[in-house]
């Protein structure tokens, strides 16, 4: 993953630790594109990066001080973006009773995906800010004296006394796809909240880490205005996210599928009569077959540039190339959408901007539960069975933590949401962990290769939606009349999961089955055994041989794993679900890597 590293050591002993630094950083080229560049580098403090030459990374200097940007703010050009991070330096430098609300307010008005690394030159202080969103991943390790912060849980692992794995997010991972909160799979290894600022002083031998904001999505907004003009709305806001993400001499490239959110983006961007091209993949099973032929309607009614990118089985490589680009934060059955992301930079060129609907699915549709939960233990029980990846039986006896202390750490995360009421907690939980754990991770993934956004997430739009009513996003209608109102075209066209069209009685009556079946996880696990969705992984499969291997391997895996559990699992793999056995392959394969330097991948044909 490119992006910057940054380590503040109290003590000034990092001259003593060139070398791993060093090593840390070579362990972040992921091909012949990248390079290490070192931006600042004393005893007391070292920044540098790791990128390919398109990479979104500069240097400005504002007379007291230096800001180092990584990522884009969007919306204005270099003049008046500087102006902006200058606006940011005062409230950073000179501090005052309102510094910090003066932050705050700039980060809920600035719409980008970033982070700022602001360098006093008199104080030789070092403040580091993410976004509203925390749309660019950071991960952060801290001792009394020290605070290793890097956008590549790799580089954090390498400069580690000793590399750790938390056996509660562990046991969250093998539950529901990811840790949750602050937690990576790392002992004492953070991922920073969204609007967080770390301050780290010399002169003052302190280290500070203070989340600014949070947002409650209980707060809404008392809005007597019709459907149709909250749409129009949506619509003015969503225009101006995507004219702001289009950038001069950049090839506009959008992910297109057959569902609602990458078309509203293509029909937005053809709305405004912004350049575009659109691109699809198929995959080597045909799954997505679908998606495909949906995708190149909408190409052809938005009269735009279509290319079908149809895709081999994923082999070794990719899934080892994933794992250390992503060490764990990302699942590894998604490997086999790196081959598309290398036809799109070697199809269109180096200079691409890559835009994905991820994002519609969070924002515009009503994310509450069907039917009413009845309390926190309703809430907790709906939550993993909405994200389960394995039985939490099955995650009992692998790693050892009793039932109780699993789900006293669920209950314990989720209701110290802001929001009051259940069905608000489980809003905030698809927001703030679904989204951010998941989709995010996802989008790094394909800044490896050029630079990803989503107008979905800009800042004005996002914070529009998500005070919109929950009744109106009830059954898709805020999405049915936003989409409409975009282009009634594109709203004709069915959807590839639904097989209907936004407006229509089926696609609605689709709607109310889902979420009766959500709101029923019997009749769910009916149709799920009906439909044959539990069907596992072969005992020859490649996947079970390299799972076999690590175990083979046995210590850095069975001090986590228990090893009678795991042995019970690949024997009877034909009876667990693909992703469950995926979702145990990236935890093995991930303790194996970090741990020993090695992977089974390496040696696998």
């Amino acid at each position: 993953m490119p992006g910057i590293s940054f380590i503040g050591d109290l003590t000034g002993d990092l001259s003593g630790d060139d070398s791993a630094i060093l090593s840390a950083s070579d362990s972040l080229v992921h091909d012949e594109r990248y390079e290490r560049q070192v931006l600042l580098k004393d005893n007391f403090r070292y920044l540098g990066y790791t990128a390919y030459r398109e990479y979104p990374i500069e240097s400005i200097d504002v007379g007291n001080g230096v800001i180092y940007l990584e990522g884009r703010l969007y919306g204005g050009d270099h003049a008046v973006n500087e102006r902006k991070l200058n606006a940011l330096a005062d409230s950073v430098f000179n501090i005052g009773d309102r510094s910090e609300e003066r932050i705050v307010e700039w980060l809920l008005n600035t719409d980008g995906d970033f982070v700022v690394i602001l360098f006093h030159k008199k104080t030789g202080d070092v403040t580091i800010i993410n976004d509203a969103l925390g749309r660019l991943p950071l991960y952060c390790y801290r001792t009394n004296d020290k605070l290793i912060l890097s956008r590549e849980l790799r580089f954090v692992a390498k400069l580690m006394d000793r590399v750790r794995f938390d056996q509660m997010a562990i046991a969250q991972h093998l539950l529901i796809g990811y840790p949750l909160g602050k937690k990576t799979l790392l002992e004492n290894v953070d991922r920073l909240a969204p609007a967080t600022r770390i301050r780290v002083s010399i002169e003052r031998a302190q280290i500070r880490v203070d989340n600014l904001h949070c947002f409650n999505f209980e707060l809404k907004a008392n809005d007597e205005s019709s459907p149709e003009d909250t749409a129009s709305e949506l619509v003015a806001l969503f225009s101006e996210a995507c004219e702001a993400r289009s950038v001069p001499g950049v090839q506009n490239v959008i992910s297109l599928s057959g569902g609602f959110d990458s078309r509203s983006v293509a029909a937005c961007f053809h709305k405004r009569r912004i350049p575009f091209r659109t691109a699809t993949f198929l995959d080597h099973l045909g799954i997505f077959t679908s998606d495909a032929r949906i995708a190149g309607q909408l190409a052809n009614s938005f009269n735009v540039e279509w290319e079908l990118f149809r895709l081999s089985a994923p082999n070794r490589h990719d899934v080892l190339k994933l794992l250390r680009m992503k060490n764990g934060l990302h699942p590894l059955e998604m490997a086999f959408i790196l081959p598309y992301l290398e036809r799109i930079r070697n199809g269109f060129g180096s200079k691409v901007l890559f835009i994905t609907g991820d994002g519609g699915d969070k924002v515009l549709p009503d994310l509450q539960p069907p039917g009413r939960l009845a309390g926190l233990e309703s809430l907790v029980d709906h939550l993993m069975f909405q994200n389960r990846k394995l039985p939490l039986d099955t995650v009992i006896a692998l790693t050892g933590i009793p039932r109780a202390d699993i789900i006293g750490e669920l209950r314990h995360h989720v209701s110290a949401y802001p929001e009051e009421t259940w069905g608000q907690k489980y809003v905030h939980f698809m927001i703030t962990e679904r989204a951010y754990k998941w989709l995010f991770e996802g989008e790094d993934r394909n800044r490896c290769y050029f630079w990803s956004t989503t107008p979905f997430y800009g800042i004005r739009f996002f914070k529009y939606a998500m005070r919109c009513p929950d009744e109106r996003k009830s059954y898709y209608g805020l999405y049915r009349e936003f989409l409409r109102a975009l282009s009634p075209a594109a709203a004709a066209i069915e959807h590839a999961g639904m097989a209907a069209p936004i407006a229509s009685d089926k696609f609605r009556l689709a709607c109310k089955a889902l979420a009766l079946l959500g709101e029923r996880p019997e009749r769910r696990r009916r149709v799920e055994r009906a439909v044959g969705s539990t069907d596992g992984y072969g005992s020859d499969s490649m996947i079970m041989h390299c799972i076999r291997q690590q175990m083979a391997g046995g210590h850095p895996i069975f001090e986590y794993l228990s090893a009678r559990s795991l042995r019970t699992m690949v024997e009877q793999c034909a009876s667990h679900t693909i992703e469950a056995i995926e979702t145990l392959f990236t935890i093995t394969s991930t303790i194996e890597d970090l741990t020993t330097g090695k992977s089974v991948l390496e040696q696998y044909g």
